[in-house]
């Protein structure tokens, strides 16, 4: 008979094997920070905060969520707004087979925030990090999961509390069809990731100092726990596989435990703390939220890279993915014509462009010339009316779809 281990890993497979789809759709994910007129970050608490942001909103969703009696999320049939640990302002859009689809549930939520927000003086900003102030300034809000997650941060790496309270991305979700074509699209979008962090730096400020780092919130993940922010490094060469990452995600500790309906702080991985029992999906999804790597497995792969965008900018990223996703055959052979046809090459690219090292990085190619390069790949495969989203991402770049 199976053992207790053996079965938790299984059904963290099969929850994997559940999430294989034969159509293909799109997420996206935005963060914003909301900020006064002063560009400070609007607290979670108080009259003009976003606890009643979310209350004035509240009436256009179908359900509401609440955290020690504090309204934390809300969700409705498109899209779920919520917040992250000091009150950043995530809309998640759900999954789309069209660019336009995600255009339209996003600018319905911005129609609403800011009419909320504009008769106090405040807007919602989009930046990678802070515009001003600095991230232990920031009030943590009422959510068990994220004072436990403070608690473990303050006493481990160099930038929990930066990225806890002071980042915001753009992510953009893909689906899989199966094993076989999770693991080549996984290891795409992990090779790529550097480049799509370089496309889409959006961090002017850090801590209140310039910053000129386009890969610094690649630097506070990297900084914050290297345990849980790379399932290759788990791997030690072995072979990505559902099974091989379920392993990760049951070995790595999990911060947060989930007991039923009961939160927990835990230094204990799955693995131990489910030793004698058999794990719910909740505890599945759980255990999956509290590894970090920049391209995480679920029910789709999340793409975690990508700086909070403004909204053109972070479609134009979703086009870019969604474009060298359909296209992988050719994707994969531009990352081997680039030298970046294996972990370590990619990790190499990281490390260079952590460094500044963007000229002729790349095959002897700039970073900006390989960019272009994949935005060439991805608009020969784009419908037309998928394609003209590409344009206000790649004129950040200072180069303009043909």
């Amino acid at each position: 008979m199976d053992s207790i281990q053996e079965k938790n890993l299984n059904n963290i497979v099969d929850y994997f094997r559940k999430g294989c789809k034969s159509a293909s759709f799109l997420g996206l994910e935005l963060e914003h920070f909301a900020v006064n007129d002063k560009n400070m970050l609007l607290p979670y608490s108080g009259n003009m905060g976003i606890e009643r942001l979310l209350h004035e909103l509240s009436g256009r969703y179908r359900e509401k969520y609440y955290s020690q009696g504090r309204l934390i999320a809300l969700s409705r049939e498109d899209a779920a707004v919520s917040i992250e640990p000091a009150g950043q302002l995530e809309i998640s859009i759900s999954p789309q087979r069209d660019i336009e689809k995600i255009w339209e549930a996003y600018m319905r939520f911005r129609k609403e925030a800011d009419a909320v927000l504009a008769p106090w003086g405040c807007r919602l900003v989009e930046k990678g990090y802070l515009p001003k102030g600095m991230a232990k300034q920031q009030e943590l809000i009422p959510k068990k999961r994220y004072q436990y997650m403070n608690e473990y941060f303050a006493g481990i790496g160099r930038y929990g509390c930066c990225m806890m309270r002071g980042t915001a991305a753009t992510q953009v979700s893909v689906d899989y069809c199966d094993e076989e074509d999770f693991i080549r699209k996984y290891e795409a979008a992990y090779k790529l990731t550097p480049l799509f962090s370089w496309i889409t730096a959006n961090t002017p400020v850090f801590e209140d100092e310039l910053n000129f780092n386009k890969l610094i919130r690649t630097k506070i993940w990297r900084e914050v726990d290297r345990q849980r922010t790379n399932v290759f490094c788990y791997l030690k060469g072995r072979k990505l596989s559902f099974r091989s990452y379920a392993e990760f995600v049951y070995d790595t500790p999990l911060i947060v435990g989930k007991l039923g309906s009961r939160e927990i702080p835990t230094s204990q991985a799955a693995r131990e703390l489910y030793a004698d029992r058999l794990m719910n999906e909740e505890e599945i999804e759980n255990a999956l939220s509290m590894v970090f790597p920049c391209v995480r497995l679920k029910k789709v792969l999340e793409l975690r890279g990508a700086d909070s965008l403004p909204i053109e900018e972070a479609l134009g990223y979703a086009a870019l993915v969604k474009g060298l996703f359909a296209s992988l055959d050719k994707t994969v052979h531009w990352l081997e014509k680039m030298g970046l046809n294996t972990v370590e090459a990619s990790d190499d690219l990281t490390d260079r462009l952590l460094e500044r090292e963007g000229e002729r990085a790349i095959q002897g190619k700039s970073v900006s010339e390989a960019a272009d390069e994949l935005f060439v790949l991805a608009e020969s495969v784009l419908e037309d009316d998928e394609r003209k989203y590409l344009s206000s991402l790649r004129e950040r770049l200072g180069s303009k779809v043909k």
